[in-house]
């Protein structure tokens, strides 16, 4: 049967069993998304900026089993995509990322909203390709996805040119992929995971000696929103202290639950993570649990799940700083807070301004209510958690120092402060 590219993209992505799609348009892609109507198996989330849309594929990801899906226009939409490649990359997470990109005859000429997208992803991605004639498309993702999905997994980008997809062909997708340079390892190895759940066993008991510190409010609002979740839920953090937080006071029985950037430390993945997550796994309880700084990187995806109607409950550590920088300059450089005061906007307010309800605590005996009143919640509920400013994170680990010499309370300096 003789197909449109955007045709053949479409089923290919059927073949696959993707059911979602996280993007944001542009005119390269408007063939494939005039197409996508008559595939209603599959779901297309509008975010609002392409960055949220490569975290809520990541997200996806990491929850479903799935391989995550992300869209992009050229240009500008493909390298906003770039910060979310690289975290999914990094965390192993398989992701393939499909960017328009300007028809055939311009590129190479600086056309406009024309970048090389496969050059810029090399060093994050398993492999990228530029697909320049229509009839290799469907071996491509067909490539891309076992690529994304197999040995140890991660990012693939495949970029399209807008006359690509308006071209005709006879459509047939592979049986199989054959890459005689890929070999990736399915086999499992019994000796390294023994030799794994050794280190985190004594890695465990470290911990368990070292906790001490800590701040006395987000470890209590860690362990209360275990409490009144039953420790059912998906949590999705955002990078910094929460983060620390979140992973020392929430207490995690099953696999996938805490969604978190790991290698990459991506600021602002929280709030899209948690869209992605949500979608993935739609009867779990999701809580997004984030900085106020690291909640404005990403607070337009705010309106994507107001859109799509989802559930997320949404808890913000607001302590007036971004708080993992402000710590070490409290403790290494003679609190000298350069950039990293906050001055961050009423998060009620604009919780409901998106129609989101909202409330603010202030004070530990509000803790409780305010989380049972989310729970409570048929649809998404934010809560601003205000904090003391100079709270921190323990234990750490000093710069330049070994892992022997954590730092398990505050200096005398600190404590004098």
């Amino acid at each position: 049967m003789r197909m449109t590219g955007a045709q053949i993209m479409c089923e290919s992505l059927v073949e696959e069993g993707v059911e979602v799609i996280f993007g944001l348009p542009g005119v390269p892609l408007i063939p494939l998304l005039d197409t996508l109507p008559q595939y209603p198996q599959i779901r297309h989330v509008l975010m609002r900026h392409e960055q949220g849309a490569a975290h809520a594929a990541d997200g996806y990801a990491r929850v479903s089993g799935k391989v995550g899906v992300c869209l992009a226009t050229s240009g500008p939409g493909a390298t906003n995509l770039v910060t979310g490649i690289a975290n999914a990359y990094l965390d192993s997470v398989p992701l393939v990322a499909i960017t328009g990109q300007v028809a055939r005859p311009f590129i190479g000429k600086d056309s406009f909203q024309e970048t090389d997208i496969t050059g810029i992803v090399s060093p994050i991605t398993k492999d990228s390709f530029l697909v320049l004639d229509v009839d290799s498309l469907a071996g491509i993702v067909k490539e891309s996805f076992y690529i994304a999905r197999t040995g140890q997994p991660g990012s693939v980008l495949i970029d399209i040119p807008k006359d690509v997809f308006t071209d005709r062909t006879e459509y047939c997708y592979p049986d199989e992929v054959k890459l005689p340079g890929y070999n990736p390892t399915f086999e499992e190895r019994p000796a390294r995971v023994d030799q794994a759940a050794e280190v985190i066993d004594e890695a465990e008991h470290l911990l368990e000696d070292a906790v001490g510190g800590g701040s006395l409010l987000p470890q209590y609002v860690m362990s209360k929103i275990f409490e009144v979740t039953g420790g059912e839920a998906i949590v999705v953090t955002g990078v910094g202290q929460h983060q620390m937080w979140a992973a020392q006071h929430y207490c995690y029985d099953r696999p996938n639950s805490l969604i978190s950037s790991g290698g990459l430390g991506t600021m602002g993945f929280g709030l899209p993570g948690s869209i992605g997550a949500k979608i993935g796994c739609p009867d779990r309880t999701v809580w997004c649990i984030d900085g106020d700084g690291s909640f404005q990187m990403t607070i337009q995806e705010l309106a994507t799940m107001m859109q799509e109607g989802l559930a997320v409950k949404i808890a913000i550590i607001n302590n007036g700083y971004l708080g993992m920088v402000r710590q070490w300059q409290q403790l290494f450089y003679e609190k000298r807070y350069v950039a990293t005061p906050l001055s961050g906007p009423d998060f009620v307010k604009l919780a409901e301004a998106y129609g989101i309800p909202a409330v603010r605590v202030k004070r530990r005996e509000e803790v409780v209510p305010a989380v049972e009143q989310a729970m409570e919640e048929e649809g998404a509920f934010l809560i601003d958690f205000v904090v003391e400013p100079e709270e921190n994170v323990y234990p750490m680990v000093p710069p330049g120092a070994a892992l022997a010499e954590i730092m398990d309370r505050p200096k005398d300096r600190e404590v004098a402060g």
